[in-house]
């Protein structure tokens, strides 16, 4: 009996359609439903005819097409690489992973303006990813170890490759974000991509002030093949663009399931999703992401590293790393007063730490704050005098979530990754 051999691939979600990459090759597959994911990718459902079905249902059943189209094999990968529009913020790219996590072991997810291929000699560029209604403006450096990181980006809404169609002019407003996201420095070439077609190309290249190059889509996902690289490196140049970034396992089938119980939260914040950006660089491989478990308490749930467990008490979810005092996340999940939107819920906040005067136990109150990508409510609550107390409060679908982070004075760097990962991955389910 022969073994399968499982191949890594690489995935670049375009304009109604997937390139896959493999070594075999590149293929296009393509898929309109592709764009009704990345332009919904903030709602939790998309119409497939006229049947709801959730967003990340309809791009995981992409993505397996995609990979089993393109790879001729299962739709199954050991190891997938993704792009992503580099503006998307950590809301979004989890969607993807959520998506690209049932057809492979291993995930990377790239931001496209690291994904178009470096050009040589050049120490400073500007990728402009042109989709169908907007475009995305990255400023990519190389750094000292010359490793190309995306240092700026600037999202231009409402200008893509068709309004640039019916209106060329409007090529100045993509000349102006290049100028923008470069500020005093300057660049040496401007890569753009999703711009193929010529009548396009012509536009960009003549309204923009710099040297304009057209990347093609399948120059996104090429993979290295045997005679670009000596016979003893080719088993890591087969899978180079999965070690330019950490990789994320896919999460182990065991879940930690725990019933929620009545309480009444303190806090709450609306569930709209914001664009966020954070500097991305490529790190080596020794930084892979660990294992992640799921922990659910009602219709909530929330993803830690293994090193976690959980505890369920009276209408809250306890979560502690394993062999580590002094740390805690607490996870309570209520329901939100029908017509209550996120200005109410921080302004009862407000009111009841108010109430509890000047000497309370709460303080850094702040109803418009934004953590791990997210847009919560947050305050600092001092329980004692020796540990603190990050609250950081969401709402999604009639369900507010509180999310506590307890740590000891002084030891919040070590316990902020993890609290972060938890309120990046709150998730509201059907109860």
């Amino acid at each position: 009996m022969v073994a399968a051999v499982v191949t890594r691939s690489a995935l670049h979600l375009a304009d109604g359609a997937v390139w896959v990459a493999s070594p075999s090759g590149v293929v296009r597959v393509p898929d309109d439903s592709i764009r009704d994911c990345l332009e919904c990718i903030d709602d939790q459902h998309v119409l497939v005819g006229a049947q709801p079905v959730a967003t990340v249902d309809v791009l995981a059943a992409s993505l397996h097409r995609a990979l089993g189209t393109g790879t001729r094999g299962t739709g199954f990968a050991s190891g997938v690489a993704v792009t992503y529009p580099s503006h998307w913020g950590s809301f979004r790219r989890g969607v993807l992973e959520s998506a690209a996590r049932r057809s492979a072991h291993e995930v990377l997810l790239v931001p496209v303006a690291l994904a178009v291929p470096a050009p040589g000699n050049c120490t400073r560029w500007v990728v402009l990813e042109c989709g169908s209604l907007s475009t995305t403006a990255s400023l990519v450096e190389r750094g000292g170890d010359g490793e190309p990181a995306v240092v700026a980006c600037e999202l231009v809404s409402d200008t893509g490759s068709l309004d640039l169609r019916d209106h060329p002019d409007r090529v100045s407003l993509l000349d102006r974000s290049v100028r923008t996201v470069a500020g005093e420095r300057s660049v040496d070439v401007v890569l753009v991509t999703g711009a193929e077609d010529p009548e396009l190309a012509t536009t960009l290249t003549a309204g923009i002030e710099s040297t304009v190059v057209v990347v093609a889509d399948a120059d996104l996902v090429r993979l290295p093949t045997a005679a670009d690289v000596a016979p003893d490196e080719r088993h890591d140049a087969a899978a180079a663009w999965l070690e330019h970034a950490p990789l994320i396992p896919r999460r182990r089938p065991g879940r930690t399931v725990l019933a929620m119980v009545g309480a009444l939260v303190v806090a709450a914040v609306v569930g709209t999703a914001l664009v966020f950006w954070q500097p991305w660089t490529r790190p080596g491989i020794s930084d892979a992401a660990e294992p992640l478990q799921r922990f659910e308490i009602g219709p909530v749930s929330v993803q830690l590293p293994d090193r976690w467990s959980a505890e369920a008490k009276p209408g809250r979810l306890d979560l502690t790393p394993v062999g580590v005092g002094g740390r805690r996340i607490v996870l309570v999940p209520a329901d939100v007063a029908a017509g209550s939107d996120r200005a109410e819920v921080a302004r009862a906040l407000e009111r009841r730490i108010a109430d509890r005067g000047p000497g309370g136990p709460f303080t850094e109150f702040d109803p418009d704050a934004e953590f791990a990508g997210r847009p919560v409510i947050s305050y600092v609550e001092t329980p004692d005098d020796r540990s603190r107390v990050r609250w950081h409060v969401l709402v999604e679908d009639g369900v507010q979530v509180s999310v506590g982070c307890q740590f000891r004075d002084g030891e919040w760097d070590a316990l902020a990754p993890d609290c972060e990962q938890a309120v990046r991955s709150v998730e509201v389910g059907a109860a």
